[in-house]
């Protein structure tokens, strides 16, 4: 008997272990209201955090859209290691598929030294696409990819971002 147990143990387990998707997200992305913001960042993943405050809660997006005028303002933040990526767009571009970032946009720290704060290097091609803006849920879905330096000449990519965020105007 202590042996059947033990077995149906191990099996029950197994089971549990052996099912975790691959994607943590996964759930989320199925849920077209549910926000989520994924990328590399130096081929290491980056998501947003937040740390709870107990009045107020916390949310790690704060992004601001305006198709008319081609503005997009985004903070989207990492608390658990003090980073943020920083969007900002005035009259963004748009090309065949996506819109050009301007050199506003970066990937900063919350340290004041300028060789922590990445500007967007404009010697390169950085996008981002929108797959989906719905202005009756006010969400945009899409795709980034930017480079960026510091001051110190330093270089980081920010690549194979996928986002569904939610907007205010």
């Amino acid at each position: 008997m202590k042996t059947l147990i033990t077995i149906i143990t191990l099996m029950t387990l197994i089971s549990f272990s052996c099912c975790t998707p691959d994607d943590p997200q996964a759930d989320c992305k199925a849920d077209p209201t549910c926000e989520y913001f994924e990328c590399l960042v130096d081929g290491e993943k980056w998501t947003p955090s937040c740390t709870p405050d107990p009045l107020f809660g916390c949310d790690p997006f704060d992004v601001q859209y305006y198709k008319e005028t081609g503005f997009l303002s985004a903070y989207i933040s990492n608390d658990n290691i003090s980073e943020s990526i920083n969007l900002f767009g005035i009259n963004l571009k748009m090309t065949e598929k996506a819109y050009l970032l301007n050199k506003s946009s970066e990937l900063a720290t919350n340290n004041n030294s300028n060789c922590n704060n990445f500007k967007i290097d404009t010697s390169k091609i950085n996008a981002i696409q929108f797959k989906r803006i719905d202005t009756i849920n006010f969400i945009l879905e899409g795709f980034l990819n930017f480079t960026s330096k510091d001051s110190c000449n330093k270089s980081k990519s920010i690549t194979e971002c996928n986002f569904r965020i939610k907007y205010r105007f």
